[in-house]
């Protein structure tokens, strides 16, 4: 049961980082966890990218290599999450949860 309680939380400050990021002018909880990253109304771009898993590297203390990145399919915001919680248990962080 807490595994999915910190997934939930994981999943929120990826869209809070997202709405930061690109200024989106909406809630977090209004991006679903299927919407595509290239969405018109995310609209992250390769070097939105960049700077968003620069601060979920910060937010979860965690290092995402940058060939990992741009090998991973990063297509929707929930991808992006999986990729965070993939790192979080390697690196044994539970840091912010």
């Amino acid at each position: 049961m807490r595994e999915l309680k910190t997934s939930d939380s994981a999943a929120r400050r990826v869209k809070n980082i997202l709405v930061r990021v690109k200024e989106l002018g909406i809630a977090p909880e209004e991006i679903g966890d299927e919407q595509f990253l290239t969405s018109e109304e995310i609209g992250l771009d390769s070097l939105s990218l960049l700077e968003v898993i620069v601060r979920l590297e910060a937010e979860f203390g965690i290092l995402i290599p940058d060939s990992e990145v741009f090998h991973a399919q990063l297509e929707t915001v929930g991808n992006l999450t999986e990729l965070v919680g993939q790192h979080r248990e390697n690196e044994g962080t539970d840091s912010g949860t």
